[in-house]
């Protein structure tokens, strides 16, 4: 999955300063800044902003992307492309695994 399409869908998340709950503004299609369970405020935690997203982007690649090597030379990784819909990920994910 590319790195922009990665930062858009975590800098999307939304936290409830009042239960807590935790939604994706692309995924829920809210549209304001109130939570739909308890009417409580939505806010950006600081880990979900673009600038920090794209920092733990760059530490992934630096220190937990070559673990990938380690594993597709031994024929245990498999990929799957993350950029479709829920539903077409999950069924991908399910059919990878063949579960």
């Amino acid at each position: 999955m590319d790195n922009s399409e990665i930062v858009k869908r975590l800098s999307a998340r939304r936290t409830c300063r009042s239960c807590g709950s935790i939604f994706n503004l692309l995924v829920d299609k809210i549209e304001d800044s109130i939570c739909p369970k308890c009417g409580g405020e939505l806010f950006q935690r600081d880990d979900d902003k673009p600038e920090t997203v794209q920092k733990r982007l760059e530490v992934y690649d630096k220190q937990t992307s070559p673990v990938k090597d380690f594993y597709y030379t031994r024929n245990i990784l498999r990929k799957v492309d993350g950029t479709g819909t829920v539903e077409k990920v999950t069924s991908e994910i399910v059919s990878t695994l063949k579960v």
